[in-house]
């Protein structure tokens, strides 16, 4: 019985939580801490206590990327992968998280983790994120190599509606990266659109070009056609090479056959 509390006073409560098994189950437990009044509603107030295991340990994160081991403009060697995003959070309890960002070696240190299984998520600029699991153990420090992928390549696509006709136009956009120590390979253009008003045995030819911008040779180069179908059959006139060298380009080109004139044409819509 807190007594009477007047208007403005504040009153604190002690909350103690003691498990009745020696060994809790890990995770958070709700509570609800009740208040009774005479004069006014019963509030029941949230309690949520985590329960972790006993052993503490660390883990040393290093983030590396394709520029890792490479020169930089300051004729620097560089070490890692710096400001890469760290976000590391207890599997059990999810309240045990934390958030750090690499130095310029690529490296987070992380301490004071009560131990268990772990899940992990690093995210950087230009880079794909990358996710994955670990386990802290009592007075060790767990070593986390990661590397992030370098996103050479982005092609964003927009849709521009003709009000006159129902017809859209489909324009592409590719980003990529060129002077990296990768093969960055882009086939030019990035889209066609085949002639209006086809008809069966209409043949129409053109030409793709694969340029490697990068500065690494590309090996075991491909490139597909859409598969032929009933309407359209699609032919490359060339074989691929084997490899793409840094900054050479390629021709590739092909046929596009009607094999069978759409039947809106035939009805003369």
């Amino acid at each position: 019985n807190q007594g009477t509390i007047k208007v403005g006073d504040k009153k604190p409560v002690g909350v103690t939580f003691r498990p009745t098994l020696s060994s809790a189950p890990e995770g958070i437990y709700a509570f609800y801490l009740r208040v009774e009044s005479s004069n006014h509603p019963n509030v029941d107030i949230g309690l949520y206590a985590s329960v972790t295991q006993s052993g503490i340990g660390n883990v040393l994160f290093k983030v590396s990327d394709i520029y890792t081991g490479t020169i930089d403009t300051n004729n620097n060697l560089v070490q890692g992968l710096a400001n890469a995003k760290i976000w590391l959070q207890n599997e059990a309890v999810l309240t045990v998280e934390k958030t750090k960002y690499t130095d310029s070696l690529g490296e987070v240190f992380l301490t004071d983790l009560p131990a268990g299984t772990y899940k992990y998520k690093i995210t950087a600029n230009n880079h794909q994120e990358k996710t994955g699991r670990l386990w802290i153990k009592p007075g060790v420090t767990t070593a986390q190599d990661v590397f992030l992928d370098y996103t050479l390549v982005t092609v964003e696509w927009s849709v521009k509606e003709i009000t006159i006709k129902d017809k859209y136009e489909i324009t592409l956009t590719a980003t990529y990266e060129t002077n990296v120590p990768a093969p960055v390979v882009v086939a030019t253009p990035s889209s066609l659109t085949l002639p209006e008003g086809m008809r069966a045995g209409d043949v129409f030819n053109g030409e793709f070009t694969l340029t490697n911008h990068g500065l690494v040779r590309a090996d075991n180069v491909s490139f597909s056609l859409p598969p032929s179908d009933q309407f359209f059959r699609y032919e490359m006139l060339v074989g691929l090479p084997d490899s793409l060298a840094a900054k050479e380009d390629f021709v590739i080109p092909y046929r596009v056959t009607s094999l069978k004139t759409p039947e809106l044409d035939r009805l003369g819509r």
